[in-house]
């Protein structure tokens, strides 16, 4: 047997909402998930035509060497970046530590 909702007036409106956000979640999940496995697929086949052409083995070493060719380096700063405002004021910020 279902139970029904039996909120008061002011809560009737939060079912709907919390259904809402779920399935928006579930969309947005599903939507991530389909591009990171396109862009794994496309990860691997690059890699696989990279081993093709260096005349290499597939392990930890080829996938290293791999990594550093198709990557760009690291561009490390000269100086600091600019200053930032604060999301959250100093006391809130000592709170969530």
């Amino acid at each position: 047997m279902r139970k029904e909702w039996t909120g008061s007036g002011a809560e009737h409106g939060t079912k709907p909402l919390v259904q809402l956000v779920l399935v928006l979640s579930a969309h947005l999940f599903r939507a991530i998930q389909k591009s990171t496995y396109t862009l794994v697929v496309a990860l691997l086949q690059v890699y696989k035509l990279f081993l093709g052409k260096r005349s290499l083995t597939l392990n930890h070493d080829s996938f290293v060497r791999f990594l550093r060719q198709a990557l760009p380096p690291l561009i490390h700063r000269e100086k600091p970046p600019p200053h930032q405002l604060r999301l959250f004021s100093p006391p809130t910020l000592l709170r969530l530590v």
